[in-house]
């Protein structure tokens, strides 16, 4: 699993948090969009960030002329989120401490990609959210991340190590929710490039060496891609990209609250 699915847990909780820093920028442009959706649908109203991490889309949110309350199950990120001003919860996503109907929207970014059950999850989401209220969810498809290589021409490796509970929640997302009476209103797709081994979303030593202990990779051919991407990082040829979604829905008016 990944370290996100059980933060406070981690030993490296400072760098968890400073990545949840470092992608508020990388990110800049979708979560804009998100706070633009939440003007259009939910103009003072109560708008649920879930998975609110340090906060900064509460202040997105704030700013955009919402009511922002923000949930997590992260101590650690909640007790950053709180300086924000906005109203902050700990709780789980898949039980969700608010009465139906409560909220106008409800925003959640790479949260589901970590959870136990995605499905249970927006259950929830949709429960809280009024009929016709808007749903936004952003997630990675893993099974996209690619890395140049020579020695590897289909690029998978390192991603086939990717140890999240759902590598291709980004593109199943519409789905559950058309599934779940929602009308799917907008789908974006944003393609992040890496230019550096060490600014990817994974650690690919790390990785590539679980692979290794599986016995699902060959510890020589690790050794060599690790020092063919090092060498295309000194060259500047060394590229590496993965997909993320964006899907908007409007929850359907003759939708029951579930759960």
């Amino acid at each position: 699993m990944s370290a996100f699915s059980d933060l406070d847990a981690s030993a490296n909780v400072g760098g968890l948090l400073a990545y949840l820093d470092d992608t508020d920028r990388s990110l800049a442009g979708i979560k804009a969009y998100v706070a633009a959706l939440a003007t259009q649908y939910a103009k003072g109203e109560l708008v649920l960030d879930l998975g609110c991490g340090v906060g900064h889309d509460l202040r997105r949110l704030a700013s955009a002329g919402t009511c922002p309350v923000g949930l997590d199950v992260s101590a650690h990120a909640l007790g950053r989120a709180r300086a924000v001003g906005a109203p902050v919860v700990c709780g789980d996503g898949g039980r969700l401490p608010f009465a139906s109907n409560a909220f106008t929207g409800c925003r959640v970014e790479r949260v589901l990609q970590h959870v136990a059950d995605p499905s249970r999850v927006l259950d929830e989401v949709i429960r809280v959210v009024r009929p016709s209220g808007f749903i936004a969810v952003f997630e990675p498809d893993h099974t996209t991340f690619r890395v140049d290589s020579d020695l590897v021409p289909d690029g998978t490796l390192p991603g086939r190590f990717i140890s999240v509970r759902h590598p291709r929640i980004g593109t199943d997302v519409a789905e559950l929710l058309r599934t779940r009476a929602c009308t799917v209103v907008d789908i974006v797709t944003e393609t992040s490039f890496g230019s550096r081994l060490d600014a990817l979303p994974f650690d690919a030593a790390r990785l590539t060496q679980r692979g290794v202990e599986t016995g699902a990779l060959d510890a020589h051919l690790r050794a060599a891609w690790l020092e063919e991407q090092q060498a295309r990082v000194r060259s500047g040829g060394f590229r590496a990209s993965w997909t993320k979604i964006l899907t908007v829905a409007r929850r359907d008016p003759a939708t029951a609250p579930m759960g």
